[in-house]
């Protein structure tokens, strides 16, 4: 039987928190790419709302699809996604984030790639929007040119869970939730990048307040607490190779405050970033995280203690509510 009559039953998992400006387009592009492979044969759209304060749910209603609405004040991308590969009925799962437009042939393209190749991810055309202008675009942000394995993924993932079927996020991360998913099945399932677009992203949020967000106590340390997850599961190795950056950031922390002293201590930092940086926005990131490593590591440490008995989770689904905890 040939690839042209074989057929695939997809779930497709909306994310979103307050994403009543996109999340009607980003529903109807999932949508129209079902309709538009011949080759899709059941599918389903769930859409996890993260207590959202604007009408996305309604919106979500609006255009039938299933609706997990997270109650709980506690909420990450990483929940969302956690909970609808939990409800989720098929092997071939696309995430996707509610501010975000598939593009129509993203199915058509991958669909006989996902049962060989199990993961993937594409290409993000990037529209900035402020005050509902588009001020621009980066049509190729990513800049995929080969099929090839990818070295991290992003919220765009399209999965084929099939060979690790208990595979899933860890909750409670607010950063990094893809790199520490991509870690605990690296050994199983490798994701590739291919050479075309997956979606658009309607990029709303432009604060520019980034570098203030390391101030905020619970924001910037997920890199630490999935350090601490690998180290405790068994997948420390896979998360060393693919966030090497913050390996080489919490070294050079512990350089730059343990060895001030040293006699080539600076040319030993500057050997570091020359090996491992591949760009001065990477050089940049390096030395932020660095210098934040001791107080992010402080945080860190108290995020666990303060939730070591678990988060309590209350959502609902398909009518009914759900009310359990989740573990760290």
């Amino acid at each position: 039987m040939g690839d042209s009559l074989k057929t695939y039953n997809v779930s497709v998992i909306i994310i979103g928190k307050n994403v009543s400006k996109t999340l009607f387009d980003c529903i109807s592009s999932v949508k129209n790419a079902i309709n538009f492979d011949p080759n899709i044969n059941l599918s389903e759209i769930i859409y996890v709302d993260s207590n959202s304060s604007d009408n996305s749910i309604q919106i979500a209603q609006v255009n039938n699809v299933k609706i997990i609405n997270i109650i709980s004040t506690f909420t990450t991308a990483s929940l969302g996604r956690f909970l609808g590969i939990r409800h989720a009925k098929y092997n071939k799962l696309l995430f996707i984030d509610g501010d975000m437009v598939l593009e129509k042939d993203w199915f058509s393209k991958t669909n006989a790639i996902i049962d060989t190749h199990l993961g993937v991810v594409g290409d993000r055309y990037e529209v900035l929007i402020k005050n509902d202008t588009i001020i621009k675009e980066i049509p190729h942000f990513y800049n995929y040119k080969n099929f090839q394995k990818a070295s991290k993924i992003g919220g765009f993932i399209y999965f084929n869970n099939s060979q690790t079927p208990s595979a899933n996020f860890s909750p409670f991360l607010r950063e990094e939730e893809e790199c520490d998913f991509y870690a605990k099945i690296r050994s199983t399932v490798s994701f590739y990048e291919v050479p075309y677009h997956g979606f658009q992203h309607l990029n709303r949020n432009l604060s520019g307040q980034r570098l203030l967000s390391y101030l905020q106590p619970y924001v910037k340390m997920g890199y630490l607490l999935s350090l601490f997850k690998s180290i405790k599961d068994g997948y420390f190795l896979n998360y060393s190779v693919i966030q090497k950056k913050y390996i080489k950031s919490i070294l050079i922390s512990l350089l730059a405050y343990a060895l001030p002293i040293y006699l080539n201590f600076y040319s030993l930092i500057l050997i570091l970033l020359l090996l491992f940086s591949n760009n001065k926005s990477d050089i940049r990131g390096v030395i932020i995280t660095a210098i934040a490593f001791p107080y992010k590591l402080i945080t860190s440490i108290y995020f666990l203690i303060k939730y070591r008995n678990g988060i309590d989770l209350e959502y609902s689904f398909d009518s009914l509510q759900f009310k359990e905890k989740i573990m760290l």
